[in-house]
């Protein structure tokens, strides 16, 4: 190759050689910026990479993480004992990112494999208010396929064992079948122990009993990862936007239905993960869902609506109210409808029942005088307390029906 490259009229080197920019950087395969720099004597040396205080402690740190996920406060203090010298901010970053790729490379099974997996959870505690200023608390059940993230939701008063068995019924049966596993957090009504050492897991035996005759495998997610369920993280906090009904509903059954049109909507909207609706990709996912099992032992699960008791000592059911002993206050219990008669149970043992009406306020006599010898009538003798009574009962059959 000629050695002359002619660059602005200048002349470079004892040869006085012109020098070309654009030939130089095409030359070398670089930059004409770059070429410019070089030519002129600018361009930056290359540096070599020094060695971070960090790289001889890169295993141990990666295996605190990944096997045993301890902060990074608790990895710093255990490498200084090992002779890091130095700081805590370049080791918190370092376990930042290194969290951040496990995450990325822990979603990309769960995000396209049709029928494999479902995660679950409980929003705990929600609280909302009603038109009439009374605040009900709930919780809300949780369950989303990971690969459509087609939701099922439910709203519950409690978090119990046979509730959580009844919610998963419900599941596959909104679903239409069951996937190969279930990734739970760690519910005790799932999970008896989780070792922290070694991450085994001691699974409760009746819930054993219940995934082995729905068939899926059952995965407790390890404690203070919450990038393993991350899909049912975001649904968890998708509840947030229900808050925007407060002062808006009636009653709790009001409630309930609110919260089975809201699972709809949900299901059509678009996702941000996927960028389509989860009906959509539901369509397809539904195909590798495995069938739910026989009514028989779907029968064996079957659980009878819950009502948690009011400060009043009632429960309420499609919109009106009805009494009990006010020993039940604040307690939850079981309700079974059966010939136009409201039965209720507490710990699977009967209480009493009231034909269901549309009377606003449903008081058994008993019931009342009860409550009012409980409050401000205590020091009323009972032929005192049954005329009140008699009285008030009156007036609430007169105050008005719910169509």
């Amino acid at each position: 190759m000629q050695n002359c490259f002619y660059y602005n009229s200048k002349y470079y080197g004892k040869e006085r050689l012109k020098l070309n920019i654009s030939e130089y950087a095409r030359m070398l395969g670089i930059s004409w910026i770059t070429a410019k720099k070089k030519i002129e004597g600018t361009a930056p040396k290359k540096r070599l990479k020094r060695k971070s205080l960090l790289d001889d402690y890169v295993n141990t740190i990666d295996e605190k993480i990944d096997k045993y996920c301890c902060s990074a406060k608790s990895i710093y203090l255990f490498i200084l004992n090992l002779g890091y010298k130095g700081s805590y901010s370049t080791v918190k970053n370092y376990v930042a990112n290194h969290k951040s790729e496990s995450m990325k490379k822990a979603s990309i099974r769960v995000l396209y494999t049709p029928g494999l997996q479902a995660q679950v959870d409980w929003k705990e505690r929600f609280p909302l208010t009603t038109k009439f200023g009374e605040v009900i608390e709930f919780n809300i059940f949780l369950y989303v396929l990971s690969y459509s993230k087609y939701k099922y939701i439910e709203l519950t008063l409690d978090r119990s064992q046979n509730t959580l068995f009844k919610c998963l019924i419900n599941a596959f049966n909104f679903c239409n079948g069951v996937p190969e596993e279930i990734w739970f957090d760690n519910m005790k009504t799932v999970v008896d122990y989780h070792n922290p050492n070694n991450g085994e897991v001691t699974f409760n035996e009746k819930f054993l009993l219940f995934t082995n005759e729905f068939g899926y495998k059952p995965i407790a997610c390890r404690p203070y990862r919450p990038q393993t369920k991350g899909i049912i993280e975001n649904v968890a906090k998708v509840m947030d936007r229900f808050k925007v009904y407060n002062d808006e509903l009636e009653s709790l059954d009001d409630i309930i239905k609110r919260i089975k049109e809201f699972n709809i909507e949900l299901n059509n909207e678009i996702s941000q993960a996927t960028n389509e609706k989860p009906t959509s990709l539901f369509k397809k996912e539904k195909e590798y869902l495995k069938p739910v099992i026989n009514q028989n032992i779907l029968d064996t699960y079957k659980e009878l609506q819950t009502r948690k008791v009011s400060k009043e000592s009632m429960i309420e059911y499609k919109g009106n109210k009805y009494s009990l002993p006010t020993f039940y206050v604040g307690k939850i219990v079981e309700i079974d409808i059966k010939d136009n008669n409201l039965y209720i149970y507490y710990n699977k043992k009967y209480v009493k029942h009231h034909a269901i009406s549309n009377k606003l306020y449903n008081y058994d006599k008993n019931d009342f005088i009860e409550i009012l010898k409980s409050d401000v009538y205590k020091n009323k003798s009972y032929e005192e307390l049954e005329k009140i009574a008699h009285s008030r009962l009156k007036a609430f059959d007169n105050l008005g029906k719910r169509d």
